[in-house]
């Protein structure tokens, strides 16, 4: 072959195998003062990249017997796999799933010393996802000692069919000395193995972090008679499975008779924690794998002898810890020296008792009566509340030390003033009844204990440095990871690099799986703040600028090759394990560059967040719920948010959700209100919700499908909604394996930063009835090289001839949507999960059932059913304002009204935000989004609907919003199925800055769009619609003030309609800062052989005149591809469109214009907001006369308008500290600080009247002037002009008499001179009209004749060259225009006067007017165009404009004077006075106290 490699090689053997086997020995050796010891390295395939052929071999023995290690630098022994894989040469995922032939590799280790070595022995398989090499470890009588770093560390790789060849992994470790080693770890990681690990001894080590650590998959082990005693770490043993084993069901794991003594904690240096994190332990049980824990001896100097940490979904598990000694006899004692479900309700219920009586193996059983804690109120609180339970209002606060759980059937409650106080991470878990009743002047108060007021874990501090560092081979080893932010706009944010120290070169990191997690570490290893940590995914367009190549040419050496895996509590990156990132290549062609903002802490220094009051049921199945009434009244709850280490709402409530009232939740790591599956009814009403570092509100409604119809009436959810250690919902990754299920139970499965392979047996109550798993929420994470996906299986074995179904991260939607069961006769289904590591937002969500379904199988939600969020003020919240989501055949009601939603979002570089109103909701019958105030947000309102049935098809009431001032997103996005309504109406839509978005976009759906006002925005395009053209379906616009917006888009558009399938009526139409007001997309053909149009007759479009309205239409007259608008008739003046003189939309009466905003705002806020608009709030004046037709406005634009609405206006009568409202018709006074809707009143254009003083001043002056200076000058200029008569007489005779003398010589000439030449006429003078555009010849400004009159001539032609504005070619390609606001297209034919725009670019452009006149007559006057207008536009303009200038951010917009009716004040003085406030420096200690 050419390669000049052998690539195909036959061997044969006899039939019979010849002993003895491959074997490599090495007997009393010693290896000193190397590099390394011994390598061995092990290949995982026959072959390379190169096609050099590797000899393996079926069973391999290695034996090292008397051999003596001593320093060595690095290891002594080291073992890593190889494989022909690395960052620069990637496996595909079916070379990774194809098995290959398995070998049997086994080490003998005897009789050995590793004495002051670099490390000990080593067995790692970091490139390795899949291996085709089964591993023997026996290690026995060894000693271990005064090593630098290490000591015995292997992992175990998954192995291909390695059940179908029935091996298994193994490891023996047995009277082996682990003795005075310095960073020391004994660790046995990976996959599923049979381990025995006895009569060894571990003394006088200092551990990396901890000393021994059995995790990775469940293992079949046995540890006991071990000596672990004198040490130094974190912890001393730790079991933590994070996976199940698939192919057998029970794993059998056991610790006993060992003598666990007179261990300590490291101090190091380290910052004192408080006692309810478990920092240090003696021993710990983690994960999801059962473990009996007998006949221990236990007595250390740890903060904590066990932690239970076993991960439960229920409260019938327990963590058998029977017959251990702890020390002593006292149980209060032995059970402060436990943490369990009592001090973190995640974990599992630790079963102490009986236990021994004394220090011996032998010791008999403790005889007393096991001790029941008995809860004293002058103690600190926690563990579980077995009875009634009321506090009362004391001086001091109750502190909560741990978990309070309220158990079912039993009751807590708060009376008014008391203050709970809680240690970091513990909060209140409710099972039962939990009310706290405040009143407005003696609220009931939650929040952190002072850091300087709680007991920590303190001890001797150490005087050894430990080392927990993983090395990487490109980093600094001493200075560790060197990590920059570059291109943000300050020093705490940009995109990520890492110092790579062997290229000397900094590298960009490109990773999808890099995530929140390992961004808080990276925050913490550039000394930020890592609290509030955020990541986003950018393309890098100033990687120039920053001293990198062009993109286009990027070579993998720039970027960093590793992908870091973080769970968030390392020190350090340095901590983190890391592995190759091989979808690099992927990345760099996507160009997903890792964007990270360390943002600012919202806590004062002198708190830590404590935990969250958390719902719950205390059973699985919902329909079984029984718990008592729930409410929050006049309550403030601060600094809450981080429960058990993980991020967690402030409220959350898991298929319950209390009402609440009056209730303020700030300064919290998450979400304020976190609602998951809520089976009742909810009102949240009266809150603040402010400077929270998560959402306001989130809500998943988790329905379901009652039928049985193997494809789901609705479609799944996508983003995973559920928080970690969700109480009472089913997890995959628990200690449960089989789960009996009645009628019906919620499963689900959130991503983490590990690999996992978990299963869920689950089996029917009643025999003979079938299991079926609908999916509620699906995303699959996309790895290529290790299998993520979900599998169903007949039964509880999981063997492949018995598969249902699977889903992966390439299924098709029909398949996510199908309901997978079990065949007949089969009660039982095993359902296996495998993940790589990755972000939260993957997972899925099941609704697990039996067949035939239950009635009682999920809640009744009736017509009047509804979720009520209202009169509350979401403010400065990060993540957003209110976030839902629903799935289910049928859902309820949903209402969102009276919120004042202000500086919500986060601002990162260009990217698109989220609508901080954020729904997605399905099959619902109702959606009321009205009065709420959205101003200065990142994103708007963002409504996503669907549905499959006519039946339960939505009707969505958005009225009366204020969206105004807001950035990064769409103010107002529509989209949803044909079947969905909507009626938007009385809306204010304006000054929104949105770039290249969408100012308004409405896909898909039916609409009634009228009486809004869209003012003075800037985006891409101001409305983007389209329909679905074979349905009989439209949306209507009628009545809607289009005006004085500015489109970035290529064809400068204000509306662009991509189908014809709409009407426009009556409209007041005029952005003069716009190309063209409406253009159309490529039309359609019917069958019947017409082309349909849009419907676009009797609108205002600026002038009367036909050429005019032709000139700013862009449709099928200019290109014949386009659909056709028909615009004729066309008004001709505005008086149809505006009332009065009043500004477009605004309402006439009295000689006032008025608009009543719906959103509510103070009384204050209003005020600013009148003056914003050149107006002030409304006055009523005339209590006869002003009051009533104020109150009729309001009811006109108030659907829901009763005698108790109330709305802010301006009135004489004034209370002190009090403000005027106007309730029922008549004039009352509430607190200014509520928030109400408003009425802006403005004087509308007055005429200029004629001063008739200044006119006789000028007419005397000007006849005194005549009298006494004119006349004597024009009587000396008529003596002087006879003098000079007389003098030119004679000096023309002079001249006569000198001709005459010179005649003769003239005549003597006679040449011939020509006729006279022709006189050159003068060419006429300019001619300009009074009128706009009404010059005789055109200039730059202005188009051309055959332009303005296109609506006249060449209808037919595709285009009009002569055209000025024409500048686009004539056909359009068929995605010039698309309904996304994130992409952006390239016409090739066109030379574009602004270049395309995408997310993260930053541009600079400046613009002017098209027109002369930001309107056709420059005016609101019923009169046509006439020169009388002209001239009194000239006088006093309704709102004049300066010329455009670009602003910091390159993008023109009008600037406005103010108007001299008015007090000085505009737009610029409102977005100086609502600029968004930097985020309040957190309160002090004292400011705490409320």
């Amino acid at each position: 072959m050419s390669s000049g490699r052998l690539a195909f090689v036959v061997r044969s053997r006899l039939w019979s195998w010849t002993f003895p086997f491959a074997t490599l020995s090495v007997k009393n050796c010693t290896t000193t003062g190397n590099h390394h010891g011994i390598i061995t390295r092990h290949y995982n395939q026959p072959s390379n990249e190169y096609l050099d052929l590797f000899h393996r071999y079926r069973w391999e023995t290695i034996r090292i017997y008397g051999t003596s290690f001593r320093g060595n630098l690095y290891e002594a022994l080291h073992v890593p796999s190889i494989t022909k894989y690395h960052d620069l040469y990637m496996p595909t995922f079916d070379e990774l799933q194809r098995a290959l032939k398995i070998a049997e590799i086994s080490y003998e280790i005897e009789s050995c010393y590793f004495i002051d070595n670099g490390g000990g022995v080593v067995g790692e398989h970091n490139h390795v996802e899949f291996s085709n090499n089964v591993w023997i470890w026996q290690v026995s009588n060894n000693r271990f000692e005064q090593n630098r770093d290490g000591g015995f560390m292997i992992e175990l790789p998954k192995v291909n069919l390695m059940y179908s060849e029935l091996y298994n992994h193994s490891v023996d470790i047995n009277d082996t000395h682990f003795i005075n080693n310095v960073n020391f770890a004994f660790r046995i990681d990976g996959f599923y193995c049979n381990s025995t690990i006895a009569r060894n001894r571990f003394q006088g080590n200092t551990c990396k972090v901890g000393c021994i650590t059995i995790s990775g998959t469940e293992k079949d082990f046995d540890f006991h008679d071990n000596e672990i005693v004198e040490n130094s770490g974190k912890y001393m043993v730790e079991v933590n499975m994070n996976s199940h084993t698939p192919f057998t069901q029970w794993v059998q794991a056991s610790i006993s008779y060992n003598n666990i003594k007179r261990n300590q904690k490291p101090i190091g240096g380290q910052a004192p924690t408080a006692t309810s994190i478990p920092t240090t332990y003696a021993f710990g049980v983690l994960g999801l794998q059962n473990v009996t824990v007998r006949r221990n001896l236990f007595s250390n100097k740890m903060d904590f002898e066990l932690l239970g940490g076993q991960s439960s979904a229920m409260l019938e598990n327990y963590l058998d810890i029977t017959e251990n000694w702890w020390g002593t006899t006292d149980q209060e004692q032995i059970r402060e020296r436990i943490f369990d479900f009592d001090d973190w309700n995640s974990y599992a219920i630790a079963e102490y008792f009986p236990f021994l009586e004394y220090d011996s193996f032998n010791s008999q059983l403790f005889r007393g009566e096991k001790w029941r804690p008995i809860l004293d109120l002058s103690k600190p609180l926690g563990g579980r509340i077995m009875q009634h339970l009321t506090l009362k209002r004391r001086s001091e606060p109750y502190i909560v030390k741990s978990d309070l759980t309220v158990m079912q059937d039993t009751s807590l409650l708060i009376e008014e003033g008391a203050e709970l106080q809680f240690y970091p991470s513990v909060g209140i878990l409710v099972l039962g009844s939990l009310v706290a009743k405040g009143t407005p002047e003696s609220r009931v108060k939650f929040g952190p204990i002072p850091k300087a007021s709680y007991k920590t874990n303190r001890g001797k501090r150490s005087t050894l440095v430990i080392s927990d560092k993983i090395l990487h081979p490109d980093i600094n080893s001493r200075l560790g990871y060197q990590v920059r932010l570059r291109g943000g706009s300050n020093e705490d944010e940009g995109f990520i690099e890492i110092y790579n120290n062997t290229e000397h070169r900094w590298s960009i990191i490109c990773d999808n799986n890099f995530n929140e997690r390992t961004a808080e570490v990276a925050c913490r290893t550039m000394g930020k703040e890592p609290s509030n940590a955020w990541v986003r995914i950018n393309r890098y367009y100033d990687i120039y600028v920053y001293g990198y190549p062009k993109m286009h040419e990027q070579v993998i050496e720039w970027f960093w090759r590793e992908s870091l895996i973080c769970d968030g509590s390392e020190v350090g990156l340095e901590q983190c394990r890391y592995k190759v990132n091989y979808n690099l290549y992927y990345c760099m062609n996507r160009r997903d560059y890792v964007f990270v903002r360390c943002g600012p802490r919202n806590l004062p220094p002198e708190f830590d967040y404590w935990g969250s009051i958390r719902y719950s049921a205390p059973n699985y199945e919902s329909m079984y719920i029984t718990p008592g009434y729930s409410s929050l009244s006049y309550v403030d709850i601060y600094g809450a948010g981080i429960l058990h280490s993980e991020k967690s709402g402030a409220i959350q409530g898991i298929y319950r959700s209390p009402n609440s009232d009056n209730v303020r939740i700030q300064n919290c790591a998450s979400n304020g209100y976190d609602f998951v599956a809520p089976v009742d009814k909810f009102y949240i009403l009266n809150n603040v919700i402010q400077n929270n570092n998560g959402y306001a509100i989130g809500t998943l409604v988790l329905n379901g499908q009652s039928s049985e119809q193997p494809e789901s009436q609705f479609t799944p959810l996508v983003v995973s909604g559920v928080p970690y250690d969700v109480y009472s919902m089913l997890r995959m990754c628990t200690t449960e394996k089989l789960v009996y299920v009645k009628d019906r139970a919620l499963l689900y499965h959130k991503y983490a930063f590990q690999t996992i392979d978990c299963i869920k047996v689950l089996r029917s109550k009643e025999p003979h009835k079938q299991i079926a798993v609908r999916f509620l929420q699906v995303n699959i994470y996309n790895d290529s090289f290790y299998k993520n996906a979900i599998e169903m299986y007949n039964g509880e074995f999981f063997d492949y001839q018995l598969l249902i179904g699977e889903l992966t991260a390439n299924s098709t939607l029909r398949q996510t949507k199908l309901q997978y069961m079990t065949s007949p006769y089969y009660d039982t289904m095993g359902i296996r999960v495998t993940g790589s590591p990755a972000y939260g937002d993957f997972g899925f969500i099941a609704e697990v059932v039996t067949i035939p379904q239950s009635p009682l199988g999920r809640p009744d939600y009736g017509s009047t059913f509804q979720q009520r969020i209202a009169n509350s003020i979401l403010s400065n919240n990060m993540a957003g304002g209110f976030f839902f989501r629903n799935v289910g055949e049928k859902n309820p009601r949903v209402t969102f009204e009276q919120n004042h939603v202000e500086f919500c979002g986060v601002k990162i570089l260009n990217n698109t935000s989220p609508g901080v109103v954020d729904v997605f909701i399905q099959n619902t019958r109702m959606l009321t989004i009205s009065n709420n105030f959205i101003s200065h947000n990142a994103g708007g309102i963002s409504v996503n609907t669907t549905t499959k049935d006519n039946d339960v098809a939505i009707y969505a009431n958005i009225t009366n919003n204020v969206i105004m001032y807001n950035t990064h997103g769409v103010p107002l996005h529509l989209e949803g199925h044909h079947y969905q309504g909507f009626d938007v109406r009385y809306n204010y839509i304006a000054y929104n800055d949105v770039e290249y978005r969408n100012v308004l976009a409405a896909f898909g759906i039916q609409m009634n769009f009228s009486t809004n006002i869209i003012f003075n925005n800037t985006g891409q395009c101001i409305l983007n619609a389209s329909l679905l053209e074979k349905i009989s379906i439209s949306q209507r616009y009628v009545r809607n003030a289009f005006h004085n917006n500015f489109a970035f888009a290529y064809n400068r558009s204000t509306i662009f309609l991509k189908s014809p399938k709409f009407e426009f009526s009556y409209n007041f139409i005029l952005n003069p800062y716009n190309v063209y007001e409406m253009v159309t997309f490529n039309r359609t053909k019917y069958p019947d052989g017409s082309y349909p149009s849009v419907e676009a007759r009797n609108n205002w479009w600026g002038r009367n005149h036909l050429s005019y309205v032709a000139g700013r239409i862009w449709e099928r007259r200019d290109d014949d591809n386009l659909i056709r608008v028909e615009y004729e008739p066309f008004i001709t003046d505005n008086k149809t469109v505006l009332e009065g003189k009043c500004y477009p939309g605004w309402r006439h009466f009295d000689n006032k214009c008025y608009w009543y905003f719906g959103g509510v705002v103070p009384y204050t806020e209003a005020e600013t907001i009148c003056r914003a608009v050149r107006g002030r709030l409304a006055w009523a004046r005339d209590p006869q006369h002003r009051e009533r037709n104020l109150g009729e406005l309001v009811s006109q634009f108030q659907f829901n308008y009763d005698v108790n609405w109330r709305t802010w206006i301006f009135s004489d009568w004034q209370k002190e500290g009090l403000c005027p409202v106007l309730k029922d018709y008549r004039v009352e006074h509430t607190h200014c600080s509520k928030i109400l809707p408003f009425i802006c009143e403005r004087d509308p254009y007055i005429q200029p009247q004629m001063n008739t003083l200044p006119l006789i001043v000028t007419t005397v002056v000007a006849g005194s002037v005549i009298v006494f200076i004119i006349i004597p000058l024009l009587i000396f200029a008529c003596i002087k002009s006879v003098q000079r008569k007389e003098e030119k007489i004679e000096r023309r005779e002079a001249l006569s008499r000198s001709l005459h003398a010179s005649k003769a010589s003239l005549c003597s000439l006679e040449t011939h001179l020509g006729p006279p030449d022709e006189v050159k006429k003068r060419r006429p003078p300019l001619k300009i009209d009074t009128g706009l555009f009404e010059m005789s010849g055109p200039t730059s400004d202005e188009p051309t004749s055959d332009s303005i009159e296109k609506g006249k001539f060449d209808f037919h032609r595709p285009s009009t060259p002569a055209s000025t504005t024409d500048f686009y070619s004539s056909k359009w390609d068929t995605t010039s225009y698309g309904d996304s606001d994130l992409t952006h297209y390239k016409r090739p034919s066109l030379n574009l006067l602004y270049p395309p725009r995408v997310e993260n670019e930053i541009g600079a452009m400046a613009a002017r007017p098209l027109l002369g006149s930001p309107y056709g007559n420059g005016t609101f006057d019923e009169v046509s165009v006439n020169a009388s207008t002209m001239a009194s536009v000239a006088a006093a303009e309704v709102e004049p404009f300066r010329p455009l200038v670009p602003r910091p951010g390159g993008r023109p917009r009008p600037s406005y004077t103010s108007e001299a009716s008015y007090r000085s004040g505009d737009e610029s003085d409102y977005k100086e006075t609502r600029a968004r406030p930097p985020r309040p420096k957190p309160k002090s200690k004292d400011a705490y106290r409320y």
